[in-house]
């Protein structure tokens, strides 16, 4: 480099370590007094409303002849976590009108079908429709931390006149949080 640029910014450099040095007191200074100063903070945590629907078991087996009605205690079990302040619901919702035989045309009505939570006060089954979702349970609570196990029953009217087969469909169960 040429001319006295370089000097400039060593001065500048040595000029700013010499008042550093004189604020933490240089031999001939005098110290200046410690002081204490005191800050606060606000600290949020911002906790998201969380539920998770888990199955344990995921199929329903049940066995009759036509004109008996089979029943399956516990044939489904699943757990339900939230933190929802106001609780939940849980509904099932055939996925067809029919159960479908899977080596016959033969059918069962979905509405042929019902569940129940047998955990609440007065357990009573609910026919499932073909229209839309069925409501199993309502809590007006959070779960426990651990979440709610519930199981559920079900049975099956067999209409007379059903020939041999395995008849199968799909219901969808939907957990919702009730609120924020």
């Amino acid at each position: 480099m040429c001319g006295s640029r370089p000097s400039r910014h060593l001065a500048a450099v040595t000029l700013l370590v010499v008042g550093v040095l004189g604020a933490v007191g240089l031999p001939g200074r005098h110290a200046q007094a410690d002081t204490t100063d005191t800050g606060t903070l606000t600290a949020t945590v911002s906790v998201a409303a969380a539920l998770t629907l888990t199955f344990t078991d995921d199929q329903v087996q049940l066995s009759g002849a036509p004109g008996q009605t089979p029943e399956l205690l516990t044939a489904v079990s699943m757990i339900v976590t939230t933190n929802s302040p106001t609780g939940y619901n849980v509904t099932v919702d055939p996925d067809a009108a029919n159960l479908v035989g899977t080596t016959t045309s033969g059918t069962i009505p979905v509405t042929n079908i019902e569940v129940r939570d047998p955990t609440v006060a007065t357990p009573a089954y609910v026919a499932l429709t073909d229209s839309g979702a069925v409501t199993i349970r309502s809590q007006l609570t959070p779960s426990l931390p651990t979440g709610d196990a519930i199981p559920n029953d079900y049975r099956v009217a067999i209409p007379i006149g059903t020939v041999p087969d395995n008849y199968t469909g799909m219901i969808t169960y939907v957990a919702t949080a009730n609120g924020p």
